[in-house]
């Protein structure tokens, strides 16, 4: 399928990483470089809060929560680099209009 050869070229292509890096280099690492939840959640709150303003708190909260468990791939470390990059790589992915670097960076 070419969107998925496309996705994929775009999941790995250096602009989009150093645009994705840029996000991670943000947060308050700890051991290993691990991104601590609380600052996943507090990122990813202020990330649904952009994108959905009419969405209860509580609500987001939930989700961020069910997010957490998929991304830190139940690591009590926190998220590695590498999750939180195909993290927000599938939310610019959900969120775009279209499937190009300028898009996503």
């Amino acid at each position: 399928d070419s969107l998925l050869v496309l996705r994929m070229s775009l999941r790995h292509n250096v602009k989009v990483k150093r645009a994705i890096g840029h996000f991670w280099s943000t947060s308050r690492r700890g051991k290993g470089d691990y991104m601590p939840k609380s600052d996943y959640v507090r990122w990813n709150m202020k990330a649904a809060r952009a994108l959905l303003p009419t969405v209860p708190r509580e609500e987001m909260l939930e989700a961020v929560e069910r997010d957490w468990v998929v991304d830190s791939k139940g690591s009590s470390r926190g998220i590695s680099e590498g999750n939180f990059h195909a993290s927000l790589f599938d939310l610019a992915d959900n969120w775009l209009e279209a499937l190009s670097v300028d898009c996503m960076v």
